[in-house]
C-alpha cells in the first residue's frame, strides 16, 4: 500500500541551491523515501505561500519542513500552521524537521530559543536514550545534517526526548503516540549543506565552516530515519 504522506512546505529553496539539492523540497522529500526503497507518495502544500489542505484527514501522516523563518515569528501562515498543529496533534502522525520539529514543540507549549553555542551546522551526532516502536531498525547513535540557529528550551507537557547531545540537547522527542520531531535533516544532501557553510561562512567564522565541511565525510543515517517516519505513519 502506498504511504500519503502530506509535506507542509515551510520555505522556498534558496536562488542557485535547487541543484545540489535535488530540486525542490518535495523533490528532496521523494528522493529521501526511494533511497530507503519506500511506497510514499509525497503531496507538497506551500504553507508559507498560505497554501493549506482542505482535508487534513486525508492523508496518512503530515511532515512539517525546515524554514528560514523562526517558531517564534509573528507570522500568520506560522500561527495557522501551529493551530493545524494543534487540532491534527493526536489524530494523525505529524513529523517535525528542523523548524517544523521546532514548531511542534512551540505550538503545543514547549519552548524554543537561541541555541547558546550558536548556529550548528553539518553531520551531527545524537544519542539515543530512548526507543519507541517505530525506532526500527534501532540506532545507538543518529547521524544526519544539521543547520540551525534555534533549538528547543524545554518540550511540550506529555514530551519525552529520544535522542540528544551536549550541543543540541532535544535531537529527537515524541509528544503522545504519533507526534515526532527531528532537529535534522534527512532531506539534506551534502551538497546543499556544503552550500549552505558556505553561505553562511561570515556568521560561522573560517574554523567552524572547516569543522563543519570536514564532518561532511561522515556516514549519515538518513535512510534509516526515512524508514522510522515510514513506520511511525504505518504502525
Amino acid at each position: 500500500m502506498t504511504v500519503q504522506l502530506g509535506l507542509l512546505v515551510c520555505d522556498h529553496v534558496p536562488d542557485g541551491l535547487g541543484t545540489a539539492l535535488g530540486g525542490t523540497y518535495a523533490d528532496a522529500f521523494t528522493h529521501l523515501f526511494e533511497a530507503c526503497d519506500t511506497d510514499v507518495s509525497i503531496h507538497p502544500y506551500s504553507v508559507i505561500d498560505g497554501e493549506f489542505p482542505q482535508d487534513a484527514a486525508a492523508m496518512d501522516g503530515w511532515v512539517v519542513t525546515g524554514s528560514r523563518f523562526f517558531a517564534t515569528d509573528d507570522e500568520p501562515w506560522i500561527r495557522r500552521l501551529s493551530e493545524f498543529i494543534r487540532t491534527m496533534h493526536g489524530a494523525v502522525p505529524i513529523v517535525g524537521i528542523c523548524f517544523g520539529h521546532q514548531l511542534i514543540a512551540h505550538a503545543l507549549g514547549g519552548t524554543v530559543g537561541p541555541a547558546k553555542q550558536g548556529r550548528i551546522i553539518g553531520n551531527q551526532p545524537t544519542y539515543v536514550v530512548g526507543l519507541e516502536p517505530w525506532m526500527d531498525p534501532p540506532l545507538e547513535t543518529v547521524r544526519l545534517l544539521y543547520s540551525h540557529r534555534d533549538q528547543i528550551e524545554t518540550l511540550p507537557p506529555d514530551g519525552l526526548v529520544l535522542a540528544g547531545s551536549p550541543q543540541c540537547p532535544v535531537g529527537i522527542f515524541v509528544v503522545g503516540e504519533k507526534t515526532v520531531g527531528f532537529q535534522g535533516h534527512p532531506e539534506f544532501t551534502r551538497e546543499f549543506t556544503d552550500a549552505i557553510i558556505t553561505m553562511r561562512e561570515d556568521e560561522l567564522g573560517p574554523e567552524a565552516a572547516t569543522r563543519a565541511r570536514a564532518s561532511l565525510d561522515d556516514p549519515i543515517d538518513a535512510p534509516t530515519v526515512a524508514r522510522w517516519i515510514v513506520n511511525l505513519v504505518t504502525g
